[in-house]
């Protein structure tokens, strides 16, 4: 019995490893005060991910290609009321959903100029890190 756990265990392991092997990740200190991890899954070629964490709050935000130059966009956004490393807890979850088309976020008459400034920010800083990315020869296959 131990040994079919051992083993099981060190599939696992195994899988792990390998499982990452698939993906580039890319990190830096430069986007935001605690720091960013930039995803680029290669088992999943329409996928990115970005991770941000800031002392209160963390966000992550993934972009999914659905046709070349189209990409559907989800960010949320955790705020906490002490800083992340002490005991905190969650008061505030924010959800954002938007399209990019050919470059362009596509806007409805329907938002306010504040949602349509936070949307086109978070689009900005997706390509920043992105650009940052490059500049340090991951996520290659990526590019708005």
């Amino acid at each position: 019995m131990m040994k079919v756990m051992s083993i099981l265990i060190n599939m696992l392991i195994f899988y792990f490893l390998i499982g990452n092997a698939n993906a580039d990740v890319f990190e830096t200190q430069s986007f935001s005060s605690e720091g960013a991890e930039l995803i680029c899954d290669y088992k999943k070629s329409n996928e990115l991910v970005l991770n941000v964490y800031g002392e209160t709050f963390a966000s992550k935000i993934k972009v999914i290609k659905s046709k070349p130059h189209n990409y559907n966009i989800n960010a949320k956004f955790d705020y906490y009321n002490l800083p992340i490393y002490e005991k905190f807890r969650n008061i505030l979850s924010v959800n954002y959903d938007f399209y990019v088309e050919n470059d362009q976020v596509i806007e409805s008459s329907l938002l306010d100029s504040d949602l349509k400034q936070v949307i086109k920010d978070i689009y900005k800083s997706i390509k920043q890190i992105l650009k940052e990315a490059h500049e340090n020869q991951k996520c290659l296959s990526w590019v708005f």
